[in-house]
């Protein structure tokens, strides 16, 4: 039993250093077991404070990368490609997704340093022009 706690930030410590561990998952729950069913004092005060929030932080910033890796064009699509034929046509479909965004920021930067101004200067320009008439 080299995983006991003694307080609630320590197993919480202890928690996370058995989830980066490379071992078995087995061995993981076992060890994760044992530190949840060893009596733990109750952190209070600013020390629980400071724990729930870095629990918090923590936490969302898991759920922030795995919301990210789901959108994230084609990573499912890439995976089975590397996993059938190799990094090499993967590191290629990755250029050219690269491509394909610096394409699409090329195209917002056209549409808004050129198109929308030039939609406004002719639309005022017929505003202020003898003929128009409201």
């Amino acid at each position: 039993m080299p995983y006991l706690g003694v307080d609630e930030e320590e197993t919480w410590e202890k928690l996370q250093q058995i989830r980066a561990h490379a071992v078995p998952i087995e061995e993981k729950r076992k060890l994760k077991q044992q530190l949840q069913s060893a009596p733990t004092l109750r952190t209070r005060g600013l020390a629980a404070f400071k724990l729930s929030r870095r629990k918090f932080l923590s936490q969302t910033k898991s759920r922030l990368r795995e919301m990210i890796s789901k959108i994230e064009l084609w990573h499912w699509s890439l995976r089975y490609v590397e996993g059938n034929f190799g990094t090499g046509l993967v590191a290629f479909f990755t250029f050219i997704k690269w491509l394909l965004y610096l394409n699409l920021f090329t195209c917002v930067l056209l549409g808004v340093f050129i198109l929308v101004p030039q939609i406004f200067l002719v639309h005022s320009k017929v505003r202020s022009s003898p003929y128009f008439k409201v």
